[in-house]
């Protein structure tokens, strides 16, 4: 999903910035996925309070279309004892202005702050072998597997957003059911194109 919204992005030009909660992330995976690397700001953080005062000093410097807050191997023990006077200030830092910013982390911690709550799950694993995509004249290897992707379940839990018009049919969906108050699942395919050197679009089921 990171990847997927960064590449969105960066790939029409927009300053997009990275918060790296535990330096896990991957350029290489992430260009392969579409992500324009000169457009992205990746900042590198060690642990918890450098990972905030990161987040709090882009969102004040403004300038940047899509900030991404990522927090997902970060210990939910740990997460649990941020303020939440810090996730209201991420809130109003974002109010009124362009800037869109998406923490991403194992637990919903940001609470009412939040204008969208969404769960993921990922779900059967697809697999192809390489007899199946490997030129005729390259080295065969008949017990290798190669992992092509996976099915994603998103939940949305909460939403204060309003329905739009206009854009893709399964971002209709989702942003309209999560306006209404209900608690809907969806479900997609997360499918990688490594052999072409580029990702398959998902489609919603």
């Amino acid at each position: 999903m990171l990847f997927a919204a960064l590449a969105s992005r960066t790939v029409h030009a927009e300053a997009c910035a990275l918060i790296d909660g535990c330096d896990a992330f991957d350029p290489h995976s992430a260009e392969v996925a579409g992500v324009e690397l000169k457009q992205l700001l990746w900042v590198r953080c060690r642990n918890i309070d450098q990972t905030l005062r990161a987040t709090d000093l882009l969102l004040q410097s403004g300038g940047f279309g899509f900030i991404a807050l990522d927090l997902s191997d970060i210990s939910p023990k740990v997460l649990r004892h941020v303020p939440l006077d810090v996730w209201f200030r991420f809130r109003r830092a974002v109010e009124d202005t362009p800037t869109v910013l998406m923490v991403l982390e194992q637990e919903s911690n940001a609470k009412t702050c939040a204008s969208l709550v969404l769960r993921l799950e990922a779900g059967t694993a697809h697999w192809s072998t390489t007899l199946e995509n490997q030129a005729a004249d390259s080295p065969r290897y008949p017990f290798s597997w190669l992992f092509d992707g996976f099915d994603v379940r998103a939940e949305v839990l909460r939403s204060r957003l309003q329905p739009v018009t206009g854009d893709a049919g399964f971002q209709k969906k989702l942003v309209s059911a999560g306006a209404c108050g209900r608690s809907e699942i969806f479900e997609t395919n997360a499918m990688w194109g490594y052999l072409s050197g580029a990702p398959i679009e998902p489609k919603p089921k």
